[in-house]
């Protein structure tokens, strides 16, 4: 035997509110499962961002006492620094001249001593007693042909009554930088 089903009652037809109550009744508990996944991530991701600013305002934080501790330590440096220039430009003039100097000293001849020595702005004067002319027109010869004093000329020549020559010689003494210029300036 066979069995079958009868059922009386009409089929109705559905309505569209009764669809969307199936529908929203079977596929709800889906939309609530999804939104809850992504609140869940929204938070961790806010979580994640909010840790994220909290530790970069740390590191700056931070950074800020580290600059604060080595500011003056750094402005001491560079004071150092900025010392330890003028020093070294101070040091290198001195070498300098004192390298014009033995030059000089070099260029005189054995018959000749030297009175007095006066460095006065960029013009050295030597003074000195000779026992003939042609020692100091051989200093002054010197004094010319050697690098950075081309300019020097003889200012005074007189006899001594014990029978030598007195001197003085100007020696104009440019420093490198405005011998630069100067050549600079001629072409």
């Amino acid at each position: 035997m066979s069995s079958y089903t009868v059922n009386l009652l009409p089929k109705r037809k559905q309505k569209v509110a009764d669809r969307l109550l199936h529908f929203i009744l079977f596929y709800f508990r889906y939309i609530i499962i999804i939104t809850q996944i992504v609140v869940i991530s929204v938070f961790f991701f806010r979580f994640r961002e909010d840790q994220k600013i909290i530790d970069l305002k740390q590191k700056f934080r931070q950074k800020q006492q580290i600059l604060a501790v080595t500011a003056p330590i750094v402005e001491e440096a560079e004071m150092i620094q900025s010392q330890t220039t003028y020093v070294k430009a101070i040091l290198d003039a001195q070498d300098a001249f004192l390298k014009k100097l033995q030059t000089v000293l070099a260029s005189i001849p054995s018959d000749t001593s030297l009175n007095s020595l006066d460095m006065s702005g960029n013009i050295v004067k030597l003074g000195g007693v000779s026992a003939n002319v042609e020692s100091i027109r051989a200093l002054h010869r010197k004094l010319v042909l050697t690098k950075g004093f081309e300019t020097a000329q003889i200012n005074m020549i007189s006899q001594v009554r014990s029978g030598g020559y007195e001197f003085v010689v100007e020696i104009p003494v440019q420093k490198k930088n405005e011998r630069r210029t100067d050549k600079k300036n001629t072409k």
